[in-house]
């Protein structure tokens, strides 16, 4: 490829990364996969230089995607250990993680007890009945116990 193909080709990779991005916030390690799935003719290099370029003018931050994805999850009812969980798999650099999750929150902070206290009420206690059941069985209370755990809660 000759260089003006090689201008082209970035100007499109360039324009497809921001129509993305004009939708929703990505992970660079996400863009580029997209990037590379739709341009596979495309050299690799060209599009970690338009992922590069598009972080150091801040319209790509993986800082900004982990804030908006905790508070989604978090809303969702996810506790702070599966959302830590599901952003490594989809992958978030550690140390960005961690700091960001310490700001946004604590884990003995009142938040998460009243979202572990919400998701078993909501999956465990009945509309119609108001009152807990006090003599729960020992299976139903692993039961809830691992369905908080996969909360994350």
């Amino acid at each position: 490829m000759n260089k003006a193909d090689n201008v082209k080709v970035r100007s499109k990779i360039r324009a497809v990364a921001l129509s993305l991005l004009a939708r929703r916030e990505y992970l660079a390690v996400e863009l580029k996969n997209k990037l590379s799935k739709r341009f596979m003719d495309a050299d690799s290099s060209l599009i970690e230089k338009v992922v590069y370029d598009l972080t150091t003018e801040n319209l790509q931050s993986d800082i900004k995607y982990i804030q908006s994805y905790i508070r989604f999850r978090a809303y969702k009812g996810y506790g702070p250990y599966r959302i830590k969980q599901e952003l490594r798999a989809k992958g978030a650099e550690l140390e960005e993680l961690i700091e960001i999750l310490k700001e946004l929150f604590h884990e003995e902070s009142a938040h998460w007890q009243q979202a572990l206290i919400k998701a078993y009420r909501k999956k465990y206690i009945s509309h119609s009945a108001s009152i807990v059941v006090s003599a729960m069985y020992e299976q139903e209370k692993l039961k809830a116990t691992k369905y908080l755990y996969l909360k994350g809660l």
